[in-house]
């Protein structure tokens, strides 16, 4: 059985790895923002440990966009291959 994936152009490719990448990573980086928030809730307003826990919010919530961008255009330049949500499916679907 052959993939379809191994016959994509190496452009089309890197698009591929580049959208599941993006995802994977947004995936992450959602359970940094909610426990962000959460620990914000728990931490007394104007404290040393609610400023760094903002911080980390606002650093998560950057890479959180950095990560939507990188999926986007994966998805954009590549035709993102049906049910590939992370670099591990590509690289099932790759018989590698």
């Amino acid at each position: 059985m052959m993939s379809a994936v191994p016959q994509m152009a190496k452009g089309t490719l890197q698009s591929a790895v580049i959208a599941a990448a993006g995802h994977q990573v947004n995936e992450e980086l959602a359970v940094l923002v909610l426990g962000a928030e959460e620990c914000t809730k728990l931490l007394e307003p104007g404290s040393d440990a609610a400023a760094i826990v903002s911080e980390m919010l606002g650093a998560a919530q950057r890479l959180a966009f950095l990560s939507s961008d990188l999926l986007v255009y994966g998805i954009r330049h590549a035709g993102f291959p049906r049910g590939v949500t992370t670099v591990g499916n590509l690289i099932k679907l790759m018989d590698w």
